[in-house]
């Protein structure tokens, strides 16, 4: 039977229809029962509670913990601001036949904790702990910020008995199927499975996967769902080879796939080597390649449209070239500006740069940068010759410093500004997108060899907050 009401808790934000829940009035104390079954203090990190004899007005929430007095009274008054609310655990609701109501927490439930099932009139219906160590199936495809026009999911960890088995996905029933691997073609089979919607004609706007298959508990969240999607197809230039999914272009140590924008799991092999990516840019690098090789290429691509490529060719790489980029932007500097602000450089190519002739441009000036090599994986940072350490950063010891007289026109602004990297033929190499940080934080690129397209490689550096001539690691969003 369809769901008569789904709402997600914490916060408290409708999906469906927000009128009274039409539940059966049942006397005595409610039910409740564990998906997957399992003892009270060792429950599997992912699960729903089915529960009967819930009456109106009384959807229990999932509590962090264990309800003191106040709690309760404010649940029973609806009141679930402040810490509170803060301890409510994101969850769908769903009332079917006879009275039994559904709650389905849509997050992991954190190992060795302690939750509540809490109804603002009965009080607390359960009181749960999680066991430690449970094998999990994380999702890979869809991730949480992208939804598909089918009901395919892709997750990988801990194997699970999955060879075309039947299972059934909420709200509510709808038929579905497991297989072993990604997609048809049943790539990394030993750590990974796909879930098919077999039908969603009454699916709603978001599905959800089983809690548990063969003992692995399975992700939680759900998966949006969207309209169908109508997809451009690529038009490849002579450059590129044209792989149905995207076009491809062969540098030294890596392939550079254009794609048409549209969300998609790349699931790869290339000479032997595995390359599972999710694509929600425009282009995407496959890196850690060896230069001057032909490359074989199989593997299958599945997009938000619904969409699977099937991917089987060739395509040599060139010769060791460098290949600088924009790695990370020190704007918002906690010393002086401009002179305290820098730009890091990494040479991502297999061979070797000469900088003499390069441009860091801004929008209104370009700084010359000086005569200087990068190694391959060599890191540079473009700074003033006044530069003091003790005020912010010190670049790592073996980057090499590109000493400028200024960084753009008046400074880097410290709420973004886009910047390019033009070699001495005045092609653009390398493009960093406007991005504010904070005092004392660089914007930086996730891995030297992200996308300039890819809006999800660019963010705030995580603590310390930055890192001048080492890798990059970001803040979690």
């Amino acid at each position: 039977m369809l769901p008569l009401r789904r709402v997600l808790l914490a916060p408290l934000t409708c999906l469906a229809s927000c009128g009274p829940p039409e539940l059966s009035e049942v006397d005595g104390p409610p039910r409740v029962d564990l998906n997957p079954q399992a003892p009270l203090n060792a429950v599997a990190p992912a699960l729903s509670f089915t529960m009967s004899g819930i009456r109106r007005g009384s959807i229990p929430v999932v509590l962090e913990g264990e309800p003191s007095a106040t709690d309760l009274g404010r649940l029973r008054r609806d009141d679930l601001t402040g810490p509170l609310n803060e301890r409510i655990v994101p969850a769908v609701w769903w009332s079917g036949v006879e009275g039994f109501v559904t709650v389905t927490p849509v997050r992991w439930l954190e190992d060795e904790a302690t939750y509540s099932l809490v109804s603002p009139n009965a009080g607390v219906l359960a009181a749960v702990e999680v066991r430690p160590g449970a094998p999990r199936l994380e999702r890979l495809w869809p991730p949480a910020s992208v939804a598909v026009s089918d009901g395919r999911a892709v997750l990988c960890g801990a194997r699970a008995e999955a060879s075309d088995r039947a299972v059934e996905l909420g709200p509510g029933v709808v038929a579905g199927v497991v297989r072993s691997g990604i997609g048809a073609s049943g790539m990394a089979m030993d750590r990974c499975i796909t879930v098919v919607a077999e039908s969603l004609e009454e699916a709603g706007d978001f599905l959800l996967l089983p809690r548990d298959l063969s003992g692995v508990a399975v992700d939680p969240s759900p998966i949006e769902l969207a309209e169908p999607l109508d997809v451009e197809p690529l038009a490849c230039t002579d450059d590129e080879l044209d792989v149905g999914a995207g076009c491809v272009t062969a540098f030294d140590n890596r392939l550079l796939v254009r794609t048409n924008g549209l969300p998609a799991l790349w699931a790869l092999v290339l000479d032997g080597r595995e390359f599972l990516e999710v694509a929600q840019g425009a282009e995407l690098t496959v890196p850690d390649l060896q230069p001057g090789v032909a490359v074989s290429m199989r593997g299958l691509v599945l997009d938000a449209a619904g969409e699977e490529f099937s991917i089987d060719g060739e395509i040599a790489l060139a010769e060791p070239a460098g290949a600088p980029v924009i790695g990370e932007v020190y704007a918002d500097a906690l010393g002086p500006e401009p002179g305290q602000e820098w730009v890091e450089l990494v040479n991502v190519g297999a061979g070797a740069v000469d900088l003499r002739g390069w441009m860091l441009e801004d929008a209104t000036a370009a700084s010359a940068l000086p005569a200087a090599t990068l190694a391959p994986g060599a890191y540079g940072v473009v700074l003033t010759p006044d530069y003091d350490v003790t005020l912010d950063p010190a670049p790592a010891r073996d980057a090499v410093l590109l000493f400028v007289d200024k960084i753009g026109g008046q400074g880097l602004t410290n709420s973004g500004e886009a910047l390019r990297l033009v070699d001495p033929t005045g092609k653009v190499r390398s493009r960093f997108p406007a991005r504010a940080a904070r005092p004392g934080v660089s914007a930086a690129r996730r891995f030297p060899w992200s996308s300039d397209s890819d809006a999800t490689a660019f963010g705030r550096h995580a603590p310390p907050g930055a890192s001048p001539g080492s890798p990059n690691v970001l803040e979690a969003e």
